[in-house]
């Protein structure tokens, strides 16, 4: 990942923490990272709109949440798909990396 190269931030993909793999994890930082795929996690839709997968997303992401909301040393960036594919996507993340260390 250039972002992570150019700024020296360690980065480990398909990290397992207590029990669950989460997509990123920057071990100097103590963060982890999801990117949530617009339809896998049914971005804009209420929950019961959602499909069989996207409930079952989105089970696993308030699972996810709680899971490092009860463990005060390490905190998670969630980041929506079309988040990912703007331009400017790379300064967003390092500016939430930075804010949240």
């Amino acid at each position: 990942m250039p972002w992570s190269e150019e700024n020296n931030i360690i980065n480990i993909p398909q990290y397992k923490y207590k029990g669950y793999f989460f997509d990123f994890y920057l071990l100097e930082y103590n963060i982890l990272i999801e990117c949530d795929g617009d339809y896998w996690h049914g971005f804009g839709k209420l929950d019961e709109e959602l499909d069989e997968v996207q409930t079952r997303s989105r089970i696993n992401d308030k699972i996810k949440n709680k899971l490092v909301d009860d463990s005060p040393n390490i905190k998670l960036l969630r980041f929506w798909e079309h988040e990912i594919h703007q331009v400017d996507f790379d300064k967003k993340l390092l500016e939430s990396i930075w804010e949240n260390k």
